[in-house]
């Protein structure tokens, strides 16, 4: 039995006890055998206790074939009267009440009754929550192993990005491609090592070396703003906020005019804001990994943060504007 089932038992029959002696012992006691009577009720619900584990302990096995459960419960109960009748015949003998044995037998039916229902309704009710527990422990799991799925999904997805960029940078034998390289050395021991929370700093250094690359890569064709706020440091999900950046280089340039990128993150009192605003040049870049990364962050979020977060976006005059609130960090 476990520990946080004990109180249970011991509340279950301290008022069982009680109100036993109460209603149904105390008026019976015949003038001047108080104490004889007393010692009798306490010898006879030490039987009773036994007979309720026995019950207990017995019933398991049976428990996944109810066909064999309620008439092995019938046995129980009718070997269980038989035995528990036996005291209190002996006791009204000795104190000179002549009892017939079957009535004795009768009026034990009641408490055996009792306590049988009662142990099985504890049977159920420790089944009912180690049934509970194993659910909640199996979602657990499938959730950590999603997140894990999700993570790894996000590695690869801003390493292939990150690549092309340093690729691009290649073609043209830009002198950037070095330090280029050695942001992306950054970003993947980052991803790498990105398990569990992290601290808000490191993802937003994270974030400024992925966006270093890509003004390395579009040079004057992008205009990027960038504010950062934090009243402490706070912890976070790693690679939680690259997806907003991610879109707003992929969707918001464009070879005719200066594309513009503004991102803002702040940081106080447990609240996460963070919004990043692209010019909307997404029609004519639309693939089939649109809209992935945010169907991972969504997930993401749903797993991490529960009812403490909200994320949209949507278009305004042009411009897609992203944004995710975390409270409770």
């Amino acid at each position: 039995m476990k520990a946080k089932w004990v109180k249970y038992h011991i509340l279950f029959f301290i008022v069982t006890w009680i109100f036993n002696y109460v209603f149904n012992f105390r008026p019976t006691i015949p003038e001047g055998s108080v104490v004889t009577y007393f010692l009798f009720f306490v010898i006879e619900n030490i039987l009773l206790a036994g007979y309720f584990y026995a019950v207990l302990l017995l019933s398991p096995v049976f428990f996944n074939r109810m066909l064999y459960l309620i008439p092995v419960q019938l046995v129980f109960m009718l070997v269980g009267c038989a035995v528990l009748s036996v005291n209190p015949f002996l006791f009204y003998l000795w104190n000179g009440e002549n009892q017939e044995f079957s009535r004795v037998y009768f009026m034990k039916m009641f408490e055996v009754a009792y306590f049988s229902f009662s142990s099985l309704g504890f049977l159920f009710l420790q089944k009912w929550d180690e049934s509970t527990h194993q659910k909640l422990q199996l979602i657990e799991s499938l959730s950590e192993a999603e997140l894990t799925f999700l993570r790894s999904q996000m590695s690869p997805h801003f390493l292939l990005n990150t690549l092309n960029v340093i690729y691009a940078l290649a073609l043209k034998k830009s002198p950037e491609v070095y330090p280029a390289m050695a942001e992306l050395n950054n970003i993947y021991s980052y991803a790498q090592r990105s398990q569990g929370k992290v601290s808000l700093k490191d993802e937003v250094e994270y974030i400024r070396n992925f966006i270093n690359i890509q003004k390395r890569r579009f040079g004057s064709s992008v205009i990027v703003e960038v504010y950062f706020d934090m009243d402490k440091d706070y912890e976070i999900e790693p690679l939680l906020l690259s997806t907003f950046i991610e879109n707003a280089f992929k969707h918001g340039i464009s070879s005719k005019s200066p594309g513009n990128i503004r991102i803002e993150l702040t940081a106080k009192e447990g609240i996460l804001q963070y919004n990043v605003y692209n010019d909307d040049h997404s029609l004519k870049y639309k693939d089939a990994t649109s809209g992935i990364g945010l169907k991972n962050l969504s997930r993401r979020l749903e797993l991490l943060y529960p009812g403490d977060y909200s994320l949209s976006g949507f278009l305004d005059e042009n411009v897609y504007k992203a944004q995710l609130t975390i409270r409770n960090l």
